[in-house]
C-alpha cells in the first residue's frame, strides 16, 4: 500500500514534466483580406492584431523578413549539396531554429520546418499581401509551413509568451504535494 502510494506521488513529480507537443502543417486560417492582420509591418504590430482577434496575450515574439532574410541565401547555412538550408536565431531567451527549403529556379524559399526551445502559439507566414496562420497550443516544433498560393515566403513571425515566465498552477502544486505527502509517509515511518 505504502510503496503503491510512494509511486503515485513520484509519478506526480515527473508528469507535467512531459509537455512538449509537435505543430500542424496545416494552416489554421489563410488572411489575403487583412481581416485579423489588419497592421501590415512590425512584428509588434502583427502579433498584436493576432492577440486582438484570438483574444490571446503573446508578448515575445520575432520577426525574420525585416532585413530580407527570406529574398537570398545570405544568413543560411546549406546542408549538404541539398536545397535545404537553416539558420538560428535567439531573441527574449528562445532559440528558434528554422529549416527551410530553397527553389534554386525561382531563387525563393516555399516551405519551411521549425523547432523552438520555448513553446509557441503562432506562426505568421506572409507571401505577398496574404498571411497563413498557424495557432498552436505551445508547440516546440512545426513542420512543413508554407505560405500562401504557393508564393515565396516574404516574411514570418513567431509570437510565444514569456519564455521561462510563471509556470501554470499544476506543474508546481502536483510537485510541492507530493514532496509534502513523501515527507508525511518518511515521518509517520519514524514514529
Amino acid at each position: 500500500m505504502k510503496i503503491g502510494l510512494i509511486i503515485m506521488l513520484l509519478l506526480t513529480l515527473f508528469i507535467p514534466l512531459a509537455g512538449a507537443t509537435v505543430g500542424s502543417d496545416i494552416p489554421t486560417y489563410s488572411d489575403c483580406d487583412n481581416v485579423i492582420i489588419k497592421n501590415v509591418g512590425s512584428a509588434a504590430s502583427e502579433i498584436g492584431d493576432y492577440n486582438d482577434y484570438k483574444g490571446t496575450l503573446y508578448s515575445s515574439f520575432y520577426k525574420l523578413g525585416d532585413r530580407d532574410e527570406w529574398n537570398g541565401l545570405d544568413g543560411w547555412e546549406q546542408v549538404g549539396d541539398s536545397n535545404e538550408y537553416t539558420r538560428s536565431i535567439v531573441t527574449d531567451g528562445n532559440l528558434i531554429t528554422i529549416t527551410a527549403y530553397y527553389d534554386p529556379d525561382e531563387e525563393e524559399f516555399y516551405s519551411f520546418d521549425w523547432t523552438s526551445t520555448c513553446p509557441l502559439g503562432v506562426v505568421l507566414v506572409k507571401a505577398g499581401n496574404c498571411y497563413n496562420i498557424y495557432d498552436y497550443d505551445e508547440a516546440t516544433s512545426g513542420t512543413g509551413l508554407i505560405a500562401v498560393s504557393g508564393i515565396g515566403i516574404s516574411h514570418t513571425t513567431f509570437g510565444w509568451y514569456t519564455c521561462g515566465g510563471i509556470p501554470e498552477f499544476p506543474s508546481i502544486a502536483f510537485p510541492i504535494a507530493a514532496i509534502i505527502g513523501l515527507a508525511f509517509i518518511f515521518q509517520r515511518k519514524k514514529e
